[in-house]
């Protein structure tokens, strides 16, 4: 598989990070394997466009031995009304430590997923990745144009469905969240997912502290839900359809939200102690008396806004040309 060259890779990141690029399509129809007049998926509603939101990533050590495995998902970060950022956003230690990983997605086919046709880049990591400078803020921000640039040059289009600032709530919204409140989150638990389609795993679970409230004084709060190696970087959603509860009682209606991205999950060990570490990215046994505990800690939408604020301002915007005077 051919790699970019590092020195390359790093001006390009710079160079075009706020270009404006052309989004795939909201698709309405999917094409795959299945007859024609069978039933298809359509991915024109949020809990659909989940599964195209995310990619998976692999890392691997300089030498090949050692691995990671997580999930990344697209986040469109939008500066002022003409410069916009696309990122793929995971946890910092899914990508840290690694010398390269490869991300992978469905091909797009005239605006529509192509089930089961794969397009995916490696990339060198080193310079290419933006962590949060806070270390405690677990958030790694991979500049996706220049992965496009890639594919366009071997004739590929990856389709995938970017979140936005749009979909997190704001003060009212998350006010009226249920402290209880079900969520979904999509990744790659234990590098399991749909391998023929290339689709991510959905998986369910509830807030097990309130949203509004940072736990433990951190940008983060809890879930009620089991969250396995692989699913680091997995985006935690909102999605409601048909009718919610709210602090009014029931409503009518549909609602989706971003609320992070799943960072640590809690562990207990034969002794009795009970603690919180990040997730591992590798599937190997690594401790034998350790059990996950059905907690998983978040990282909210805001901390990871942050990061990307973070990162425009080490990267600005070139400024606007002068308008040309008039003859």
């Amino acid at each position: 598989m051919k790699k970019f060259n590092g020195i390359q890779i790093v001006c390009l990141a710079i160079s075009i990070a706020f270009a404006e690029i052309s989004h795939a399509q909201q698709p309405s129809t999917v094409t795959n394997s299945q007859p024609a007049d069978g039933p298809t998926l359509k991915a024109d509603t949020p809990d659909q466009q989940l599964f195209f939101c995310t990619t998976r990533i692999e890392a691997k050590s300089a030498d090949g031995k050692q691995g990671s495995t997580g999930t990344g998902f697209i986040f469109r970060y939008q500066i002022d009304e003409t410069n916009g950022i696309p990122f793929i956003v995971t946890c910092r230690h899914v990508v840290d430590g690694f010398a390269s990983a490869t991300f992978s997605f469905v091909q797009n086919k005239d605006g529509k997923p192509n089930l089961g046709q794969k397009c995916e880049v490696t990339v060198p990591l080193q310079g290419f990745v933006f962590y949060n400078p806070d270390p405690k803020i677990d958030v790694a921000l991979i500049p996706l144009v220049p992965i496009l640039r890639y594919f366009e040059m071997k004739g590929q289009k990856p389709f995938y469905v970017s979140l936005d600032k749009r979909l997190i709530p704001d003060k009212n919204a998350a006010e009226d969240l249920s402290p209880i409140q079900p969520i979904v989150f999509v990744g790659y638990p234990y590098g399991v997912h749909d391998e023929v389609n290339l689709l991510p795993i959905a998986r369910r679970g509830f807030t097990a502290s309130p949203y509004v409230v940072d736990f433990n004084g951190l940008p983060v709060f809890l879930i009620d839900a089991s969250v396995f190696p692989g699913s680091s970087g997995s985006p935690v959603m909102v999605v409601d359809e048909g009718f919610y509860a709210s602090h009014g009682g029931l409503v009518g209606g549909s609602r989706a939200y971003f609320l992070g991205l799943v960072d640590q999950a809690y562990f207990y060990t034969e002794e009795g102690m009970v603690k919180f570490k990040a997730i591992p990215t590798q599937f190997a046994p690594y401790v034998s008396n350790t059990n996950f505990f059905n907690l998983g800690v978040v990282i909210k939408s805001k901390a990871i806004l942050n990061t990307m604020s973070e990162f425009a301002k080490a990267f600005p915007p070139p400024p606007l040309p002068e308008p040309s005077p008039p003859h």
